[in-house]
Parts: structure tokens; sequence; C-alpha cells
């Protein structure tokens, strides 16, 4: 049965900016590639950045062209829950979506998507956001 749902007002939405990479030097420097649209309850759960998925490394869970909201984060990922998607930072800046998963007490950054090696994070592999939510991409 379908549920007749409230109309929702131009105010219920925001824009936040596509970040593609993040100066290792400098983290306050980001190169914005995009702006998409979120609702403010992304907003109100720390959503204020996006990163889109350019490959299949996160497949079956994400695909090439969707957006990942994610909110800034700050540490070494031990308060992080295991099987939390986060975005991190490589030595080139650019950003990359991954699963942080605890393997005898120690992080990995691993792949949904097998075929990838899992990551270490380190001085040049930084977790920088914490996933709040994804946008899929399809086309119809």
């Amino acid at each position: 049965m379908w549920q007749k749902r409230e109309k929702a007002s131009l105010e219920e939405f925001v824009y936040i900016p596509v970040v593609a990479r993040v100066d290792p030097e400098n983290p306050t420097n980001m190169d914005f590639v995009d702006w998409i649209t979120v609702n403010m309850k992304t907003l109100q759960r720390g959503g204020r950045f996006a990163v889109q998925v350019y490959d299949d490394s996160m497949e079956h869970t994400l695909h090439a062209g969707d957006f990942v909201i994610f909110k800034p984060y700050v540490g070494d990922g031990t308060d992080i829950p295991n099987g939390k998607v986060v975005v991190v930072r490589n030595h080139h800046g650019e950003l990359i979506v991954r699963r942080l998963t605890r393997v005898d007490n120690a992080i990995v950054l691993t792949s949904d998507n097998l075929k990838y090696p899992p990551l270490q994070p380190s001085a040049e592999l930084q977790i920088v956001g914490i996933a709040v939510e994804a946008m899929k991409r399809v086309e119809l």
C-alpha cells in the first residue's frame, strides 16, 4: 500500500561539495569538482562532503558513479565501528572509499570487491571521513 508523503519544501535541501582531492600537506585545501543536493537530515547527521566512487573496488555495495556522503574525521580510526564505510586520502591526496575492518586488533581498509588487496592506514593513507549515506546513480 502506498503511503502519502508530505511535500518537501526547498528549505529542506542544501548543497554540499563533491571533493576529489585533499592536499596532504594542508587538509583544509580541497579540490571541489561539483555540488550535490542533500536533505537537512543528512546534514544533521554530519554529512558535509561527498566523494564520487570512480571504480569497482566497493562492488557490490557501491558502483562507479555513486556518491558517498561523509562527515569529516580526524583520528586513528580506533573509535570507528568495525565494518563502517570510510573515506581515505591516499598519498596523492585522492579520496577513495573503503570499509574499516578489524583483524587481530589492527585496522585494515578493505574493498567489498575481493579482487582488491586490503590496505593499512598510515601517514600516507589516512581516514578523513566516515560515511553517513550513499546516493546511488542508476541509469534508466
